[in-house]
């Protein structure tokens, strides 16, 4: 530090002495409560507006590019949910005052919710894109909580409300944002059903006898609102892929909990709404605790998985496919049952990737992925064993079964449509070599002058699959991938998209 005409000022080749930071400034709840309501009023600006932006252009939603019968059902549920709304609102009572209230502290409790767990939601949100996405949250303790107290207008409008402050959905197409807000409301109108035919209830100047009568009501009216809401899901799942296990149906273990963590909080928002509005509010913090919670445990689960799979796909890597495969080999030595080994190659993936560019490969590799998890047992192994390869253990499967699972996987991806976006920008539909063919309004099937169908160049989807079966006591992981790598060579030369076995 040297003097210079104002005071000291840095000599060349040496480091300013450290400065204090300065305190930050400290902001008023005043101010906090004014960016709060900013946020969510630019959120709904922006929810109207891209809405409106996706309503002028209806024959570019995605839900044309999935199966009919996916269509058919998504159609069918929404109509039904609109059905049963108006029905329920047509001779509805009106609003009284508290009635008034009790929306107002609900619709400001899950703002607030929403709001301050919106990190972690994006965080779980983007961590699940490319598979099933969680199926309920803790901020459906306010919409249930509108089931058992509010009246059927204000109970549809706080849903609505609430809803529309997760617009735009993070991960996932409008059309499954639209179709889970008529699934819950059409659970919402089914529960308010249950409750009204065990009615009428009042949370008030109970006795211990009564309380417990009204909380078991409420838990089983809680019970049909998650269970509905998560089976019409279910079903919609499965109908998109090959799976109808009660896993896809009525959704895993967490969603499990979370809902019926939701109902409970519900539940007591609900009777603290009628004894002591004012105590709801801590509900808010109470839920955004819980789902703090629940969600860094899930988090620390995830990344103790995400070192054993694929980033790219969501199946296994390497590492965890080292371990389960050799545990699951380990026991068919000890048993004697038969296990069996399926590869999975994917064909002319090279010209998919240098035509339409690296990201729609990925999204093939994605959407195999999941045909893979989708078409097997939860105990079966799934992995990606490189490149566009994949692998997949059946343990205690003897040759008819094995047959079974690797067709299964070859028709289902030759039948997938796969809307990606090209290296140009270009909305494309990828089809599986056997998808439905496109017709003419007489049921004829379009073709170009060379006699093609006229989706011929999207019709690049399909996959090679090698089988080896053997006896617990031959159950060698090393012999068993090279003798399924030549099955697959041999699936390859039988002119791909086909099954063969390696005796």
């Amino acid at each position: 530090m040297v003097a210079g005409p104002g005071g000291p000022v840095d000599a060349p080749g040496f480091c300013p002495p450290p400065r204090r930071p300065e305190p930050a400034a400290r902001t008023s709840p005043v101010t906090a409560s004014a960016r709060l309501a900013r946020g969510v009023l630019a959120g709904l600006a922006r929810a109207g507006r891209r809405s409106w932006l996706a309503a002028r252009r209806p024959w570019a939603w995605g839900l044309w590019s999935q199966r009919p019968r996916v269509v058919g059902y998504v159609l069918t549920i929404e109509l039904l949910a609109v059905v049963a709304v108006t029905r329920r609102m047509v001779g509805a009572l009106l609003a009284h005052d508290e009635d008034w209230v009790r929306f107002a502290l609900l619709a400001a409790c899950a703002t607030v919710h929403l709001w301050l767990s919106r990190r972690q939601d994006e965080r779980q949100q983007g961590a699940a894109q490319g598979g099933v996405q969680p199926r309920i949250g803790l901020a459906s303790a306010w919409t249930f909580a509108g089931v058992v107290v509010l009246p059927a207008p204000l109970m549809v409008a706080l849903i609505l409300f609430v809803r529309a402050q997760r617009w735009p959905p993070v991960g996932r197409s409008p059309y499954r944002f639209a179709f889970s807000t008529a699934s819950m409301l059409l659970a919402a109108v089914v529960a308010r059903f249950v409750l009204d035919r065990t009615g009428p209830h009042t949370w008030a100047h109970l006795d211990l006898a009564d309380s417990l009568g009204q909380v078991a009501i409420a838990l089983g009216a809680g019970l049909v609102y998650a269970s509905t809401h998560a089976l019409l899901i279910g079903v919609a799942l499965a109908l998109s892929g090959t799976s109808s296990s009660t896993a896809v149906l009525l959704g895993t273990r967490r969603d499990t909990v979370l809902g019926m963590t939701a109902v409970a909080l519900g539940i007591v928002t609900a009777a603290l709404l009628v004894s002591s509005p004012a105590l709801a509010c801590v509900m808010a913090l109470t839920a955004v605790g819980a789902g703090n919670y629940l969600g860094q445990a899930q988090e620390l689960e995830q990344a103790w998985g995400h070192a054993r799979r694929d980033a790219k796909t969501g199946v296994l890597n390497d590492l965890g496919w080292a371990e389960r495969a050799e545990r699951e080999l380990a026991r068919a030595r000890d048993t004697g049952r038969p296990v069996a080994l399926l590869m999975v190659d994917a064909d002319k993936f090279k010209r998919i990737n240098d035509t339409l560019g690296h990201p729609v490969g990925d999204a093939v590799l994605r959407a195999i992925g999941t045909v893979l998890r989708t078409a097997t047992r939860d105990r079966d192994v799934v992995a990606r064993f490189g490149g566009e390869e994949f692998v997949v253990l059946l343990p205690d499967t003897g040759r008819a079964g094995t047959a079974r699972v690797a067709e299964r996987i070859r028709r289902t991806i030759a039948e997938l449509q796969l809307p990606v976006t090209d290296r140009h920008g270009a909305e494309v539909v990828l089809k599986g070599r056997q998808a439905p063919v496109p017709v003419d309004p007489r049921g004829r099937p379009l073709r170009d002058v060379n006699g093609n169908y006229a989706d011929a160049a999207c019709r690049v989807l399909s996959v090679s699959v090698g089988a080896v079966v053997r006896s617990g006591a031959d159950a060698d992981l090393d012999a068993m991938l090279r003798n399924a790598d030549e099955a697959v060579y041999a699936a390859k030369d039988a002119g791909r998209n086909t099954v063969r076995f390696k005796a």
